[in-house]
C-alpha cells in the first residue's frame, strides 16, 4: 500500500523515494519501467478536502515550482531559452499576484467575472449578477494564457519526449493546474467567509446597541416621577 500523503507527488518521485527507501533497508525492488507502469494502472484516487485550507494554499504555491521545472525541460527539449524565460517571468507574476492583489480585486459585483463573488464563485454556489461581465483582469488572463503556453509547449515537443517523460510532463502540468485554481478558488472562498464573518457581527453589534437602548429608555421612565 502506497500513502495517500506519498500518491500526491509526482510518479517520478514516488519511484525514487521507493527506491531510496529499498537502498536503504536492503531490499531488491522492482524496476523503475515496472514502477511506473503499476502507478499508472492504480492511479491514485482524487479527493476534495473540506479542511486544511492553508494545506490547499501550500499546494498551489507548490505547483507553481512543479510548472517551473517543466518549462526548463521544455526549453532543453526544444523550446529554447527565450521562451523559458519568458514563461518562467509571467508565471512568478502570476503566483505573485495570487499571493497579494488578487483578494483585493475580489469584491460583490464586478464587470471582471474572475472577481465578481457573486459569478467566479464553484458552480454549485453561483449566484445570478444582474451585471454582465464586459471586463477582463490582465493580471488574471497572464495566468491562464501561462498554462495554456506549457500545454502548447508540451504537444509541440511530444516528439522529441521519451514515452516515461511526456507522461510525467503531462501528469506534472495536470496537477499543478489543478492545485493553482484550487488555491485560486480558496482565496475567493476566505474573501466571502470574511464578508459573511462581518455581516454577522455587524447584525449582532446593531442588536445589542438597540436591546440596549430599549433597557436604558425602560429605565428612565420607570424612574420619572407620575
Amino acid at each position: 500500500m502506497v500513502p495517500n500523503v506519498i500518491r500526491t507527488l509526482l510518479p517520478e518521485r514516488t519511484v525514487k523515494q521507493y527506491q531510496s527507501y529499498c537502498k536503504e533497508s536492503g531490499f531488491e525492488g522492482l524496476g523503475r519501467s515496472t514502477l511506473l507502469r503499476i502507478l499508472k494502472t492504480c492511479a491514485a484516487s482524487m479527493r476534495k478536502s473540506l479542511q486544511g485550507l492553508d494545506y490547499i494554499s501550500c499546494l498551489g504555491a507548490e505547483a507553481f515550482d512543479d510548472l517551473l521545472e517543466v518549462i526548463e525541460v521544455l526549453g532543453d527539449a526544444g523550446e529554447g531559452m527565450g521562451w523559458v524565460k519568458r514563461q518562467q517571468h509571467q508565471l512568478r507574476e502570476s503566483k505573485g499576484y495570487l499571493k497579494s492583489d488578487y483578494k483585493v480585486h475580489v469584491c460583490t459585483t464586478s464587470k471582471v467575472a474572475d472577481h465578481c463573488r457573486k459569478y467566479a464563485k464553484e458552480h454549485a454556489f453561483q449566484s445570478p449578477c444582474d451585471h454582465e461581465h464586459t471586463e477582463v483582469c490582465d493580471r488574471c488572463e497572464l495566468l491562464k494564457t501561462s498554462i495554456q503556453a506549457i500545454e502548447a509547449g508540451l504537444v509541440a515537443q511530444n516528439d522529441n519526449q521519451t514515452p516515461e517523460v511526456k507522461e510525467e510532463l503531462s501528469f506534472a502540468v495536470k496537477q499543478a493546474k489543478s492545485a493553482i485554481l484550487a488555491w485560486k478558488s480558496h482565496l475567493l472562498r476566505s474573501v466571502n467567509q470574511d464578508a459573511a464573518r462581518l455581516e454577522v457581527l455587524d447584525s449582532i453589534i446593531g442588536f445589542t446597541c438597540t436591546r440596549l437602548g430599549h433597557e436604558v429608555l425602560a429605565k428612565k421612565i420607570s424612574r420619572e416621577p407620575i
